[in-house]
């Protein structure tokens, strides 16, 4: 009388199984989707969110972080400055098309933790304080911050828009282009 109800064989039922995993437990290389919180602030920066560029995981570096909100929401995370250049590079190398794709850029004030975006930050390259990754572009809300941490630590003083992959190569020193995880 009733039409027999068809059960999904066993490898689509663990096909389905792997996926809802996936789904529910994000891997840690997998981007994460956040929307853009309500107060203008960035998506939060999770522990199991590893930098886009070298791996290392920037929930450890709260003073350093700084992330790419893409336009469809995907956040990308990085450990400092000179790892989200370098993928911000990559991106405007790959595919200009990509570029157009982020939606904005998010930085860490150095003096208050406060975020603020990337085109606003007056930043210090070059300086005796070293990041998560060594010599480090170092962003600050307010010019006069800058100035009086460049006075105390030396560095180079620029915008965000003056940063070239010279300027990059520049704080490498020795490390060739290689991070600490040899990616």
């Amino acid at each position: 009388m009733y039409p027999n109800k068809t059960r999904l064989g066993k490898p689509h039922a663990l096909a389905m199984l792997f996926l809802l995993a996936l789904f529910l437990l994000q891997p840690p290389w997998w981007p994460t989707r956040a929307a853009q919180a309500e107060d203008g602030q960035p998506p939060a920066i999770t522990d199991n969110m590893q930098c886009g560029n070298c791996g290392m995981y920037p929930a450890k570096f709260p003073q350093w972080q700084c992330q790419i909100v893409m336009a469809d929401g995907t956040a990308v995370a990085f450990d400092g400055m000179k790892c989200l250049c370098k993928y911000r590079f990559k991106l405007l190398s790959d595919d200009a098309k990509q570029a157009g794709g982020i939606k904005t850029i998010w930085v860490k004030d150095y003096a208050s933790g406060q975020w603020l975006h990337a085109e606003d930050a007056t930043l210090v390259g070059g300086s005796a304080i070293m990041g998560p990754m060594g010599k480090e572009l170092i962003p600050f809300a307010k010019p006069d911050e800058a100035a009086a941490f460049q006075a105390k630590n030396g560095g180079s003083s620029m915008a965000f828009t003056a940063i070239t992959p010279d300027t990059l190569a520049a704080l490498m020193g020795g490390m060739n282009g290689h991070h600490m995880m040899g990616k």
